[in-house]
């Protein structure tokens, strides 16, 4: 259950109601999309999110819910899954990987964004038979997308990384692909497309898309 009585759960009706009566009393929208800019958002234990998760070419779709469980002073925010499973993300809620730095992150955002802005990432994995990552972010454009929590305006990043793995000695590529859309509403992201080739698995190309169905704030004020 991703509602609590604590907690203000904007969707559907919820959040059309919540906006006429922001203009009602003449509340200053709190978009900051408006200005063409999306400021990183405040995180507080207990935020959840929902997301409906399909992936191709399997057509297995479930879903999958994110829960701020602990915000640490040295940078590093942890979310529990559903099922209890703990997993670590900076401040921006990029994953951490194994090595658990914020240096050594994929970053797929990187607050405040503006269309335009691009950067670069890169990962050298502690596995001696993994290869490192490199990769490209950038902020290709600000749009309205309905995702089954709502309508909302997004900034949309798409990046990409490739990484050589050594196996068996011979030298193997992943390559990834990701388009996000983030919102400040939502505090995250509301979609998105990650696509994974192995040129040595089966299937080569597997696409995951999720999109937000339902999330939760422990305050009961705007991101």
């Amino acid at each position: 259950m991703l509602k609590q009585p604590s907690a203000i759960e904007l969707t559907g009706v919820h959040r059309a109601t919540l906006h006429r009566n922001r203009i009602a009393v003449g509340a200053a929208p709190a978009l900051s999309c408006a200005q063409n800019q999306m400021d990183q958002p405040k995180l507080e234990v207990g935020d959840r999110w929902q997301f409906v998760r399909t992936v191709s070419p399997s057509g297995k779709v479930d879903l999958m819910t994110r829960t701020v469980a602990e915000i640490k002073s040295d940078g590093i925010v942890t979310l529990k899954f559903g099922d209890g499973t703990p997993q670590n993300y900076d401040t921006s809620l990029n994953v951490l990987g194994s090595s658990g730095s914020v240096e050594q992150i994929r970053r797929l955002v990187k607050y405040p964004l503006h269309v335009g802005d691009e950067w670069k990432f890169t990962i050298v994995p502690r596995d001696p038979l993994t290869g490192e990552e490199s990769g490209t972010a950038r902020v290709v454009a600000l749009e309205t997308l309905q995702v089954p929590a709502g309508t909302f305006q997004f900034f949309r990043v798409e990046a990409e990384g490739t990484q050589a793995a050594n196996r068996t000695h011979t030298t193997n590529t992943i390559v990834h692909f990701w388009k996000r859309r983030y919102c400040p509403e939502v505090k995250w992201i509301g979609k998105e497309i990650a696509e994974e080739r192995r040129s040595w698995a089966i299937p080569p190309i597997v696409v995951t898309t999720i999109e937000l169905n339902k999330f939760a704030f422990v305050s009961k004020h705007r991101p």
